[in-house]
């Protein structure tokens, strides 16, 4: 190591007291590997005095006799963007410089999701590898993820994210929604906000459309198709533990930053089999001001089916986007301010032509409105205090639902009363034939605000990075809820009754945080614990609740050891191991804690004669509060442990992992014993009544029945296991080409935590089972995985092309049915009395016995999901113009090989490969 100092102004100054010992240690802020031999220069504030060295091969420049003051601290390196920070020397320290890499300097392309080696499991995806993957939405990205697949877009469902699952990342399957805590539990930050869903409620009631379910979003988290990516800098998939920071999430935490600054014009035009693609942004950038402005909008237009013109879906996104930083002597004033809209729309018609010449459509529209603030102080003159900064943000959607649907009834159906009240009314009759119109209004507003101050102690043994804060979050629904007629309802089978959404009371989550990251060199060796505490709670909840007033402690931990660099033939060898454990906690969302009122009308007499004016339909209606008072935050466990090799500039990371949530949120069955009479008009004679019958002249029976209702609760268990790899090599220099190796084992167990009320329906004499059964065998399957990705990218810097071949294979994918008893440890009669059963007495019982449930043997057989499967992709880019102009082109399932398989019938099964997906796009960067 060199040291030199320059006296620039003033007399030299013999160092006696208050002299300290300065250590920069710089470092990969990407990888956090050790920047060797990197340029350091400290200035002194006071006097001009000019301080300079290198790093040594371990990355650290150490500077002794240091006076006391102000210094302004430089660090250069070939291939890194300088970094600059003004320190306060009042005592010896070790101050951590994090460069970050500069991918043009280094004329390097990265074109794959690289593996973090921060504190926890994370992929990293930077803009490069956006514009090399060509992404129509933020759901493609989720292919570069360990253990995930390309796959073609499917833009005729919500597009949920599944982190750490066994089959794919993205859910668009509606029909059952027990295990969406895995979407609803990933947390999306844009530019350190988080995009907030839990005030959601855009749905139609009574829905039996399973294609217009799988568009329904409400309590399932963040449709991924309504993110644009042609914004976006970099992103973040945190799958490990994170920050204490963040919460309200259990599976993961996705963070986006968008661009900032620059002066160039930005445009892109893609076109592919199922979608076109437009994209205009502009940078502004006052370097003399400290002052940037980014515009941008982005348009996409998407068939569902290119020979269907009928069914589509189209986004519209907008955003402006400012920065300013005012400099003062005591530190400087960051202000950001995005102002973003978001639209979706989902149009469905049925071709009149075979719809009995009428319509039959479906249109949603999704308007959203947000406006954030970020304002950050950082300090220059105080060594302990370093950062405090405010986050806040508003948003409001408008999320409409129009439904028009042709209505055939195949007989006499009644209408449900208009009356919202519990007993007995009359009712009237549906019309055979009708088109029905309605839809829904949903308006959820959100509101955020977090606070955070960042201090820093360094001592001899170790540095410290500390940091605490506090969120709030507020959610409310201004819509209107369920709009139609209730004589022309759009489902005959619906058992809700409108109501206003702004009903609703608001939902409002609060927390508290405090984490400390410790940095402890041990001989060459160096310990790094990030620990912390977060704690939250529900306010603005009735006394009635469980939540009322209870708080959720998430303790997390990560650690970090990193060996000693070695020197092998010349190149750096470094080890590092890690892992970590802590809870993560999320409250339920607005449709949980206050779900519809449940009507059930039974029918007392249902007299139908051919003049309508002796007609008569009595109903006894029982209305059903579904709210779960004792519903309870869906929490996960994880903990995981990583490895880490590199050496030169190959590496390999290697994670296993688990999680266990056992309280997610899903919709249990109940059933209520329920009274009403049934009223005998045989004996009526049509042609001599003058008038509708009346009930007290009526014979009538008693009966007594089950009617059976859902009710939110914390009844899913999600365990996940798994272990993911990457390993990149160095590129080849005579052939300009890198190697990737990627993929995951996952094993993912999908069942109920919680007894559940089951009643067989079948026909016994005219009735049903007249007991309902309480079972504690679960219902669930397990998955297992296992894939690998082998990725070949080339990149040519004298002619500016690009072009990667990716191989994906499925090597299994295989599951079980969880094996059951079927047996029933207590059944409930129609009095509301539960009994002990006994299976002995039930086999001789003409009802009790077929509460005990049969299941085939061949239910809990292996089942094979998908035989092994391989398939290439291929994707090209080229710049032209000096780098202004960059023409790309991809090829999905270019080519596509599934093994033969014989299924559980012993049936031979032979699929038919991929069809190839190909799309191209040009880039303006001007």
């Amino acid at each position: 190591m060199m040291l030199l100092v320059f006296p620039v102004r003033g007399q030299q100054q013999e160092f006696r007291a208050g002299l300290y010992t300065v250590a920069i240690q710089a470092q990969n802020h990407q990888t956090d590997l050790p920047v060797g031999f990197a340029a350091v220069l400290l200035t002194c504030e006071s006097d001009g005095r000019i301080l300079s060295g290198s790093c040594d091969d371990q990355g650290i420049c150490r500077f002794e006799r240091v006076a006391a003051g102000r210094y302004k601290l430089r660090v250069t390196f070939l291939g890194y963007k300088p970094y600059t920070q003004v320190i306060p020397v009042d005592d010896s320290f070790t101050w951590l410089a994090l460069l970050e890499p500069d991918a043009v300097n280094l004329d390097e392309v990265v074109v794959t999701a690289s593996e973090s080696r921060g504190m926890t499991s994370s992929s990293k995806i930077d803009r490069q590898a956006m514009e090399h993957l060509q992404p129509s939405s933020f759901a493609d990205l989720v292919s570069l993820l360990p253990g995930e697949r390309s796959t073609v877009p499917n833009m005729d469902a919500a597009n949920l994210i599944r982190l750490r699952e066994a089959g794919s990342g993205i859910q668009t399957d509606g029909s059952s929604t027990d295990y969406d805590i895995s979407s609803l539990g990933t947390s999306f930050l844009m530019d350190g906000v988080p995009i907030n869903t839990k005030a959601n409620m855009s749905y139609l009631a009574g829905n039996t459309d399973n294609g217009l379910a799988n568009r329904n979003t409400t309590g399932r988290g963040l449709d991924m198709r309504t993110i644009p990516t042609d914004d976006i800098e970099r992103v973040e998939v945190v799958r490990g533990i994170p920050s204490v920071e963040y919460g309200d999430l259990t599976s993961g935490l996705i963070k986006i930053d968008r661009r900032k600054g620059g002066n160039k014009f930005n445009a892109r035009f893609k076109a592919d089999t199922y979608g076109k693609l437009v994209y205009a942004g502009k940078g502004f950038e006052w370097e003399k001001r400290k002052l940037t402005l980014n515009v941008g909008i982005d348009f996409f237009d998407s068939k569902i089916d290119p020979r269907n013109s009928l069914e589509n879906y189209k986004r519209l996104n907008t955003s402006v986007r400012l920065s300013k930083e005012w400099q003062y002597k005591s530190g400087s004033l960051i202000y950001a301010s995005n102002l973003d809209y978001g639209g979706s729309f989902d149009n469905v018609k049925i071709d009149p032509e075979i719809n009995y010449h009428k319509e039959d459509s479906y249109k949603s529209t999704y308007n959203r409105y947000a406006w954030a603030n970020n304002l950050t102080w950082l300090s220059k003159t105080g060594r302990f205090f370093r950062s405090l900064e405010l986050n806040t943000s508003v948003s409001l959607q408008k999320d409409v639902i129009d439904r028009t649907r042709y209505v055939s009834l195949s007989g006499p159906q009644p209408t449900p009363p208009l009356s919202t009240d519990e007993g007995i009314h009359d009712g009237t009759w549906l019309t055979p034939q009708y088109v029905a119109t309605g839809g829904s209004e949903s308006l959820p507003f959100s509101a955020f605000t977090k606070l955070v101050a960042r201090f820093s102690a360094h001592g001899d043994r170790a540095q410290h990075d500390m940091l605490i804060g506090s969120d709030w979050q507020m959610n409310k629904n201004y819509g209107q809820g369920q709009i139609y007629d209730p004589l022309f309802p759009i489902y005959p089978s619906m058992t809700t009754r409108p109501r206003p959404y702004y009903n609703i009371p608001a939902g409002h989550d609060f927390s508290l945080f405090f984490e400390d990251r410790s940095v402890i060199p041990v001989a060459r060796h160096k310990l790094e614990v990030q620990a912390g505490l977060r704690a939250s709670t529900m306010l603005n909840l009735a006394d009635s609740y469980a939540l009322h007033g209870k708080f959720f402690f998430d303790p997390r931990v990560n650690l970090r050891w990193s060996f000693p660099r070695l020197m092998v033939a010349d190149r750096p060898l470094q080890f590092e191991i890690g892992g970590g454990m802590g809870w993560h906690t999320m409250t339920p969302s607005l449709t949980y804690l206050y779900p519809d009122l449940l009507y059930y009308d039974w029918q007392q007499l249902n007299y139908y004669h051919t003049n309508p004016d002796y007609r008569r339909l009595n109903l006894k209606t029982y209305v059903v509060d579904r709210t779960n008072y004792d519903l309870q935050a869906a929490r996960n466990f994880k903990w995981e442990v990583r490895g880490d090799i590199s050496y030169g500039e190959n590496r390999l990371s290697i994670t296993y992992f688990r999680e266990d949530i056992t309280s997610g949120f899903r919709t249990a069955t109940y059933y209520q014993p329920m009274s009403y009479r049934k009223y005998d008009a045989t004996g009526l004679d049509p042609d001599a009544i003058t008038a509708p019958p009346k009930l007290e002249y009526l014979p009538y029976t008693d009966v007594t029945a089950f009617g059976s209702y859902g009710m939110a609760s914390n009844a899913t268990r999600l365990f996940k296991e798994g272990v993911e790899y990457q390993f990149t090599s160095k590129r080849i220099p005579a052939l300009r080409t890198r190697i990737t190796i990627d993929g995951a084992w996952f094993r993912t167990l999908y069942s109920e935590s919680e007894p559940y009320w089951y009643r067989p329906t079948v026909n016994l004499g005219g009735q049903g089972v007249p007991y309902v059964g309480y079972y504690s065998d679960p219902d669930g399957s397990r998955k297992i995985s296992f894939n690998t990705r082998f990725m070949f990218d080339t990149y040519l810097p004298r002619l500016k092309l690009g072009f990667s071949a990716a191989i994906e294979c499925m090597w299994l994918y295989r599951s079980w049915s969880l094996r059951r008893t079927g047996i029933p440890d207590e059944y409930m009669d129609l009095e509301g009395v539960r009994h002990p059963f006994n299976v002995d007495e039930a086999r001789n019982d003409m009802y009790l016995q077929w509460l005990i449930i049969t299941y085939p043997e061949s239910n809990f057989n292996e089942r094979i999901e998908e035989p092994f499967n391989v398939g290439m992709n291929l994707k090209v880019t080229k710049k032209f113009f000096k780098e202004r102009i960059q023409l790309a082109l991809f090829v999905d399932h270019l080519f596509s090989y599934k093994h033969e398989y014989r299924g559980l019938n012993g049936v031979l099964v032979r699929q038919m490969s991929e069809m190839p997906y190909f799309g191209m796009e040009i880039n303006f960067n001007l």
